[in-house]
């Protein structure tokens, strides 16, 4: 062993993790005098912090800086840094491709419902707006389920090859739907659109599923925030690129066209950049016998316990978290879709102001802002508590519905202080959302072997959450606010107006939705049954 090299001197290591998931730093920590001590007295036994074999990331100025750090201890005693290991030879590299990652994997979901109007325009189905939307979440929940319950053993590079095939089939049908129905007569083509983004849209929850389970092999529970971010930045990039290409009036065919090399991307993204750290034991060096006897506070593998028994257990180990995440998501698009749309008089269309004109399409922007930095502040700020979330955010839509019913936040002024708490509203949401997960990834009561199933389970709960948030907006729509809408876009001068009809007619569509929900429910249970 050589013992006179500086750690600048050699490779830089690959971070390593423990079984569990957790980044250790392979040495023990100690004094300044134990380490002096150890130096002059052991020869070969010397730091073991100047060697990249030793298992230990970092320098020896590291290890003593440590002392001054706050330091956790894992279920198995394995001492880790309070920051991510940001400076190692493959953190850099997978936080990079988890975060490209979450932004293909919703790009094509959003940029496809910030097309929603244009596409029925196009077709001239003005009053099916609410198809678009609904068809790019119907089968979510059936793709999530698919994913928790029936492809636990499938590699995860098979199963991110099927949402790249998803993606691109689903495109290609919205193309060809445009191109072959140039006037825009033909109800088929319009299906065939339909169709496609049902595809594309079921890709993205699949591929969500499928990316936080993958996060738990090996990976340091801190990458959760590279994937949550890309997710952020695919909602602001999406509406704000959409847009843009709109002011340049660039047909959405072509605009679609350019969204076909983004799966390929993604599957490249998994297969040639993103790396699994090593799971050599930390602590091993080349002294250290090459079998060795596994820890004593490991708990043996249950080899009696039936794929129902855990997928039971694991529902109950999941479930507080859960109703976090669904309580967060139903409070959030209560009032980020169904309160924002009537935070004004219907008359706000006639406004001399051009942010009161465009109010909901900004504030669903606003929103969007919130999300990308809270899903982005994982590396700066951990929260545990997550329930005090869940209670900010159920003040938050209670807030939105009576500025719905009661409009007190009218003219030049109070507009911008809706923009800022719709950005507050997204904090909320985003910093629930990588919590939640960072929290399964990490905390020692998820055993390693089940957290992606437990992770699976979880983001199930979200899905659940968007959908009765639907269902509340329709009440609201027909009974507490049952006047017209006018609802102006952002990329032309035109209004589209909604009466109550349409609206009824249109709220159909989530209910349809929650008759999937109810569907896969019952295949969920087929399936602990069977």
């Amino acid at each position: 062993m050589t013992t006179g090299a500086s750690a600048s001197d050699a490779e830089p290591p690959a971070y390593v993790v423990d079984d569990s998931g957790s980044v250790a730093t392979g040495t023990e920590e100690h004094s300044h005098n134990s380490h002096h001590h150890r130096h002059h007295h052991h020869g070969d036994d010397a730091d073991t912090s100047h060697n990249p074999d030793s298992g230990y990331v970092g320098s020896h100025n590291d290890v003593e800086k440590n002392h001054e750090e706050d330091t956790g201890t894992d279920n198995k005693g394995t001492k880790r840094r309070r920051w991510p290991l940001l400076y190692t030879q493959y953190f850099v590299r997978d936080a990079l491709g988890f975060f490209i990652l979450g932004t293909i994997n919703n790009m094509v979901y959003v940029i496809i419902n910030s097309s929603g109007q244009s596409l029925c325009s196009y077709f001239r189905k003005d009053d099916w707006i609410g198809a678009i939307l609904w068809c790019n979440i119907a089968l979510g929940f059936v793709a999530r389920l698919v994913n928790a319950f029936f492809l636990e053993n499938t590699s995860h590079g098979k199963r991110f090859i099927a949402f790249g095939a998803s993606t691109i089939a689903g495109i290609l049908m919205m193309i060809i739907s445009m191109y072959a129905d140039t006037d825009g007569q033909h109800d088929g083509f319009f299906i065939l659109c339909l169709i496609g983004i049902i595809f594309a849209g079921t890709a993205s929850s699949f591929g969500e599923s499928v990316a936080l389970g993958y996060l738990k092999h090996g990976f340091p529970p801190e990458l959760v925030t590279a994937w949550s971010s890309g997710t952020g930045m695919a909602g602001v990039a999406g509406s704000g690129i959409y847009l843009i290409l709109q002011a340049v009036e660039l047909d959405d065919r072509y605009t679609f066209m350019a969204l076909l090399p983004l799966p390929i991307v993604y599957i490249l993204m998994y297969y040639l950049v993103i790396k699994v750290p090593d799971k050599k034991p930390a602590h091993q060096d080349e002294k250290s016998p090459l079998l060795q006897d596994p820890p004593i506070n490991e708990v043996p593998e249950d080899t009696t316990e039936t794929k129902k028994q855990r997928i039971w257990r694991c529902f109950k180990l999941s479930l507080y978290y859960a109703t976090q995440l669904f309580l967060v998501y139903m409070f959030e698009y209560v009032a980020s879709t169904g309160a924002a749309d009537r935070s004004q008089d219907v008359d706000f269309h006639y406004s001399d102001n051009w942010f009161i004109v465009n109010s909901y399409v900004i504030l669903g922007f606003c929103y969007q802002i919130g999300v990308l930095i809270s899903r982005s502040s994982l590396i700066l700020i951990k929260i545990k508590w997550v329930e005090v979330l869940t209670i900010l955010q159920g003040i938050n839509a209670v807030f939105w519905v009576l500025l719905a019913e009661f409009k007190f936040m009218e003219g030049d002024v109070w507009i911008w202080v809706q923009f800022v708490l719709m950005i507050y509203c997204g904090l909320l949401g985003g910093a629930m959302y990588v919590n939640v997960f960072y929290l399964i990834l990490h905390d020692a009561k998820y055993p390693d072997k089940d957290r992606e199933l437990c992770a699976n389970i979880t983001i199930f709960a979200q899905t659940i959450g968007i959908t009765c948030a639907s269902l509340i907006d329709i009440v609201f729509d027909n009974f507490l606010w049952p006047e017209p809408l006018y609802y102006s876009s952002l990329s032309n001068s035109t209004s589209m107006y909604l009466s109550a009809s349409t609206s009824s007619a249109v709220g159909t569509l989530p209910c349809a939705q929650s008759l999937v929900l109810c569907m896969s429910l019952a295949i969920g249970v087929l399936h602990l049954l069977l």
